[in-house]
């Protein structure tokens, strides 16, 4: 029984490192693109509330001029 390990040819070297390199350069990006779903997914919650809470406030507003517009031609 040999005692050698694996022996890989020298001219596969280079095509398993490339191939290697390829593989972590695209975790890392499948990685980024979830993360970055994640972060606008969040941020349009976030606008999406603070639309309504504008809308709501808005509306406040302007029952509030009316009712003020109403006083004073009452006075």
């Amino acid at each position: 029984m040999s005692d050698e390990g694996i022996r890989v040819p020298t001219w596969a070297l280079p095509a398993f490192l490339a191939i290697l390199s390829g593989a972590v350069v695209w975790g890392a990006s499948e990685a980024r693109a979830q993360a970055t779903q994640e972060e606008v997914d969040r941020i349009e919650a976030v606008v999406e509330k603070t639309v309504a809470e504008a809308q709501a406030t808005g509306k406040l507003a302007a029952v509030n001029a009316t009712k003020i517009e109403a006083i004073k031609t009452k006075v």
